[in-house]
C-alpha cells in the first residue's frame, strides 16, 4: 500500500474546518511556522510515507453571495501560501520522503516551471513531484489579467502541449553533458546541450533549459482530474493520480477502468499509481472516534460548505433552498472535473439535500475511516486488498493533532500486517512509487 499525505500551505490544510479551527488544533495555531512543517514531514518520513503533497489555489474566491466574505471568514479556499518554497524547506530536514507541489499549466510559464522543478529536484536529491492542475476559477484568471479561462477540454489540450514542451526542456541536456573536467577547463560538453526550438499551437520556446539535469531527470507527475478528458491526460502523462471515491465497489470500478485506460495509452498499468482520498479520524476507542466524527459533522458551518460548493460549480448557491436536493441543472452546468467530484455525494441511490452536501464538504469530505487505531488500520488494509491497489492519499489536518495518531498508532499496525513498507528501498521518489 502506497501512502501520501495530502494537505496545503493554508490554514485549512486538511481541506475542511478541521484545519485552523479544528479540535486538534485550537486557537493560536500558527500554520505559517516552518518548524511545524519540518516536524510534520520528519514524522511522515519516519513512518515511510511515499510522499507529502501540497495543494494550491491562486485567488480568493468570490462566487458565494458575490463577495469574498465567507471565504475569508472561514478560511475556505483561501488563503494559500506558495508551496514551492515550503517544499525546499521540508527537503532540507529529510532524505527519503517525496515532496510534491501544485502548479498550474494555465498561469505558470513552462520554462519557469521546468527550471523550478529541476532546481527543487536537485535540492531534494531526487524527491520532487509536480501536481499538474489546469485551474478552473474565474478569479484566478482575473488575477493574471485574463477576462476568462479557456473551456475545460481546451485547457487540457493546452496542458498536453505544455507537458511536451517541458519534456523537451528537461531533455535538452543529454546524459553526460556535464563533465566538469578541470584538465580541459570544461564544465559541460557543448555538443550535448541543444536548443529545442519548440513551436506549438500555444507555446514557443528556444531552449535549452539553463539548469543542469536533476537526479530524477524530470519530476514525478501527479494529476487529480477525473473527467474523461482529465483521465485521458493522466493516462498519458501521470505517474500517480488522486481520486475521490466513497465505496470499495466504486474504488474497484475506477481502478480497473483507469488501469485499462493507461494500458490503452501504450503504458504499463503499473506505471501510474492510484491514490484514493481517505480521511481517517482516530481516537483511543471506536466509540470515542465516532463521537468526534459526529461532533465534527454537527458543528460544521453550513455557510462555509456552501461557499466551497459555490466555487466548485462556479454558481452562487446562497439563494437556493438548503433542504432540497441540488438542482440537476446545476450539476450539469458544473465543469466536467467538478461534476465528477459531486457524484460521490450521490452514492447508493442517495439524493442528499444541499445542506447535507455542504456539511459533508467541510467535515467528512473524503471517504471516512473512523475508529480506534486497530479498526482504522483494518479497514484501510481490507479496502486496499479488495480494490487491488495502489494506495491512499490521507486528506487531513496538520502536526501534531492529526499526523501523530496516524503515524504512531496506525502505521505500526499496517507494518505488522506487511501492507506498508518498513524501510525505503530507494532514494528517489520514482523509486518509491515503482517499488511495488
Amino acid at each position: 500500500m502506497h501512502l501520501m499525505w495530502f494537505c496545503a500551505f493554508s490554514p485549512h490544510a486538511g481541506f475542511g474546518m478541521d484545519g485552523w479551527a479544528g479540535p486538534q488544533t485550537g486557537n493560536g495555531y500558527d500554520w505559517t511556522r516552518p518548524e511545524l512543517w519540518q516536524d510534520m514531514v520528519v514524522a511522515l518520513e519516519r513512518a515511510k510515507f511515499d510522499l507529502i503533497m501540497l495543494g494550491d489555489s491562486l485567488a480568493v474566491p468570490g462566487t458565494y453571495q458575490g463577495r469574498m466574505d465567507a471565504y475569508l471568514r472561514y478560511a475556505e479556499h483561501a488563503p494559500f501560501h506558495d508551496p514551492s518554497p515550503l517544499v525546499a524547506i521540508m527537503a532540507a530536514v529529510t532524505s527519503r520522503i517525496g515532496l510534491a507541489a501544485t502548479l498550474s499549466t494555465t498561469f505558470y510559464p513552462p520554462f519557469l516551471l521546468a527550471r523550478l522543478m529541476t532546481t527543487l529536484d536537485h535540492l531534494s536529491r531526487g524527491r520532487i513531484a509536480w501536481n499538474v492542475v489546469t485551474s478552473y476559477k474565474v478569479e484566478e484568471a482575473l488575477n493574471f489579467g485574463y477576462r476568462e479561462l479557456l473551456d475545460h477540454d481546451q485547457r487540457y489540450d493546452r496542458a498536453d502541449e505544455y507537458m511536451e514542451l517541458c519534456a523537451q526542456l528537461w531533455s535538452s541536456w543529454e546524459p553526460g553533458a556535464v563533465v566538469m573536467d578541470t584538465s580541459t577547463n570544461t564544465f559541460a560538453n557543448p555538443a550535448k546541450v541543444r536548443s529545442i526550438d519548440f513551436q506549438g499551437a500555444y507555446y514557443r520556446s528556444r531552449g535549452p533549459l539553463n539548469a543542469t539535469p536533476s537526479p530524477q531527470g524530470r519530476p514525478v507527475i501527479i494529476q487529480a482530474g477525473t473527467s474523461e478528458r482529465g483521465q485521458d491526460f493522466a493516462a498519458r502523462h501521470a505517474e500517480a493520480i488522486i481520486v475521490a471515491r466513497e465505496t470499495i465497489e466504486e474504488m474497484k470500478q475506477f481502478y480497473d477502468q483507469f488501469k485499462a485506460r493507461v494500458r490503452k495509452s501504450g503504458r504499463a498499468p503499473e506505471a501510474c499509481k492510484i491514490f484514493f482520498l481517505a480521511k481517517p479520524l482516530i481516537a483511543n476507542t471506536d466509540e470515542e472516534a465516532q463521537q468526534r466524527a459526529d461532533a465534527l459533522y454537527a458543528h460544521a458551518p453550513v455557510e462555509a460548505g456552501l461557499a466551497a460548493l459555490s466555487t466548485m460549480i462556479q454558481t452562487d448557491l446562497s439563494t437556493y433552498d438548503l433542504d432540497q436536493p441540488l438542482p440537476s441543472s446545476l450539476e450539469r452546468q458544473a465543469i466536467q472535473g467538478i461534476r465528477s467530484q459531486l457524484e460521490r455525494f450521490y452514492g447508493s441511490g442517495q439524493t442528499p439535500t444541499l445542506r447535507e452536501i455542504a456539511t459533508r464538504k467541510v467535515s467528512l469530505d473524503s471517504a471516512p475511516f473512523v475508529g480506534g487505531p486497530e479498526r482504522v488500520a483494518d479497514r484501510l488494509a481490507r479496502t486496499m486488498e479488495a480494490v487491488g491497489g495502489d494506495g491512499f492519499a490521507i486528506r487531513q489536518g496538520l502536526w501534531p493533532g492529526y499526523v501523530k495518531p496516524f503515524v504512531e498508532q496506525v502505521i505500526p499496525l499496517l507494518q505488522q500486517r506487511g501492507v506498508v513498507r518498513k524501510e525505503y528501498a530507494g532514494t528517489l521518489l520514482r523509486d518509491h512509487l515503482q517499488e511495488f
